[in-house]
């Protein structure tokens, strides 16, 4: 006797499809509420670039950096804006150096279709990023990318800027979601769990490798070489002390893509945020690859 294959769905196959189309209407919705939209394109380095206009009349290639607390241009690029409001000096720290830098006020920073209002930025020097293979006029930091939700898609190259309470209505569209934890500076905190133990984690999108400092390598179990046997003998404490091959990289419920080594340096910016003799990771965007990342500033959530 020949018997006809049951074609109905199957729960096991009726969930994704319906997991699918939830997806599909929460990112209509968020689409439906979006402020604006703007494509980047990764650098040679995993940065992530794209097109800005300051103060409405000189445009620069700048980075989508969820690692600095402020926007950043270079001295080259604040000499070519004419109405450029000059200002103090004081001392900022970036991921991998320490200097002294400009504050300035900028009228509007524009994204897309969108111009941000008046806001501060950081005159400082990029070259330890810029090379032949890349040139930053800048970088877009959190005290003007917290004015919005954030979804940065890190597949399809495309960034959407939303209203507040966006995010939160649509989580729908969205695998799993963490708490962003309270600390130093506009930075977005958050706890991993790498090889099973929790150490807190910074996410740095204007960082395309994921670095992990000696303390938190130590927790790991993982035996590092005497600082003063390192090759180079980098007396600023940004020296690589060793790099970690395997581990399993956990936020939330989701584990994050890991196809390259996790590397070991003790950066000025763990410092800086009151941890340089506590486990602290920055999460890079080799971690990301693939992924979209939902950033709600005001909940304090992230979504991926």
């Amino acid at each position: 006797m020949r018997t006809i294959p049951d074609r109905r769905l199957r729960p096991s196959i009726l969930g994704p499809i319906l997991f699918g189309l939830l997806c599909q209407f929460s990112m209509q919705a968020l689409a439906d509420r979006s402020v604006t939209q703007l494509d980047f394109t990764m650098g040679p380095r995993g940065h992530l670039l794209t097109p800005v206009i300051v103060n409405g009349s000189v445009q620069g290639t700048f980075a989508l950096d969820t690692g600095a607390s402020s926007t950043v241009i270079t001295p080259e690029f604040a000499d070519q804006i004419d109405t450029l409001e000059r200002g103090e000096s004081a001392h900022a720290v970036g991921a991998h150096s320490a200097s002294s830098v400009e504050l300035v006020r900028l009228d509007s920073i524009q994204l897309g279709e969108t111009a941000i209002g008046e806001g501060q930025a950081v005159v400082m020097d990029l070259s330890h990023v810029n090379g032949p293979d890349m040139m930053l006029d800048g970088i877009v930091g959190n005290n003007h990318l917290d004015q919005f939700d954030v979804v940065i898609d890190l597949a399809e190259f495309e960034a959407t800027l939303l209203q507040h309470g966006s995010l939160s209505e649509s989580a729908d569209a969205f695998a799993t979601s963490v708490d962003i934890e309270d600390g130093r500076g506009k930075l977005i905190y958050l706890h991993v769990a790498i090889n099973g133990q929790l150490i807190k984690a910074i996410l740095d999108t204007g960082s395309g490798r994921s670095i992990i400092n000696s303390a938190g390598a130590r927790a790991l179990g993982v035996e590092l070489p005497a600082r003063e046997a390192l090759a180079g003998g980098d007396e600023s404490g940004h020296s690589l002390l060793g790099t970690i091959d395997e581990v399993s990289v956990w936020l939330g419920e989701t584990a994050l893509k890991n196809d390259s080594p996790l590397e070991v340096r003790d950066l000025s910016v763990f410092s800086s945020v009151g941890a340089a003799n506590e486990p602290i990771m920055l999460i890079g965007t080799n971690l990301l690859q693939g992924r979209r990342v939902g950033i709600d500033y005001a909940a304090r959530r992230l979504y991926l």
